[in-house]
């Protein structure tokens, strides 16, 4: 079963110096760090066909027209603790 199956649920839980991510509320990567800081974000939705867009690769055939179905965003802030 790949993500393209069904919906999933990715997440992302940013702290002052540890991102967390999620897929269907299994955590799958943590990376932390004192630089990590807080600072304003944008969601940004994308859909990326075919890797290493660097070196001139064009998608598989068949790969195009693609579609990119989102059923929801949404976006949660902490209380500020003051």
């Amino acid at each position: 079963m790949g993500y393209s199956d069904d919906f999933h649920i990715f997440g992302v839980h940013w702290e002052h110096d540890t991102i967390t991510w999620y897929i269907d509320g299994v955590m799958v990567h943590t990376y932390t760090n004192p630089d990590v800081g807080y600072q304003l974000m944008y969601v940004l939705l994308n859909l990326a066909v075919a890797g290493n867009f660097d070196n001139g690769s064009v998608p598989p055939s068949g790969s195009l027209p693609a579609a990119y179905v989102v059923d929801y965003v949404r976006v949660y802030q902490e209380a500020d603790p003051d």
